[in-house]
Formats: structure tokens, C-alpha cells, sequence
């Protein structure tokens, strides 16, 4: 998945209900509890506030991390950013598949679109 798409998935992430996805409960649980979540790296680069955990995989480089203020957990490269990363995977897949309303490339829910 492109860094452009899981930054739009992971802004939804946050707008929409639960049941949206085909995945289980518990799976949106934990997706929900993540503020970022990157491939390859991540790098911040002035003062920052995240409210929610950080996962970065398969990459393991996060620069910056000096000037953000946090309130969570940072996975780097382990079981869980790998868990995070697949399942964000499959909820991008399950949303991608939706039927389009607003012509060719547009997804939309209440109040919100999706260009992909």
C-alpha cells in the first residue's frame, strides 16, 4: 500500500463507524487506538502532539521522535505494527470494493469522501 493511501485510510479510520469494515471487532478495536501507522519510515520534523499509538512496518526508521508529545505506545517492527499494518491492509481493501457514488474514483460515506 502506498504512504498516500495509508495516510487517507488512517485519517478514516478515525470518521467512521466500526462496522464499516469486514473485519473483526476486536481488529477496529486496536486500528482505532492508532494516531500513525507507516510502511517504511516516519519522520517528524518540529513539535508535534499524537494522541494514539504509532506502528511503523516493515521499516524501522522513525526520525524526530524528540520533539512529539505522545499519549501511547510506538511498535516498531515487531508482531504488533505487523498486525496493525495488515489489518489496515484488509480495511482499505473491504472500503477500495465499495460501489462508487460520486463518479469514477470517489468513495463516499455520511459526510465524508474518499479519493483514491
Amino acid at each position: 500500500m502506498s504512504k498516500a493511501m495509508q495516510t487517507l485510510v488512517s485519517t478514516l479510520l478515525a470518521t467512521l463507524p466500526l462496522g464499516v469494515a469486514q473485519i473483526g471487532q476486536a481488529e477496529a478495536q486496536d486500528l482505532q487506538s492508532f494516531a500513525v501507522v507507516s510502511g517504511q519510515s516516519l519522520t517528524n520534523t518540529g513539535p508535534t502532539t499524537i494522541v494514539g499509538n504509532i506502528a511503523v512496518n516493515p521499516g524501522t526508521s522513525y526520525t524526530g521522535a524528540g520533539s512529539v508529545t505522545q499519549t501511547g505506545d510506538v511498535f516498531i517492527a515487531d508482531a504488533v505494527s505487523g498486525r496493525i499494518q495488515n489489518d489496515l491492509t484488509t480495511l482499505y481493501t473491504v472500503l477500495e470494493g465499495r460501489p462508487t457514488s460520486q463518479g469514477q474514483g470517489n468513495r463516499v460515506w455520511p459526510k465524508r469522501l474518499l479519493t483514491v
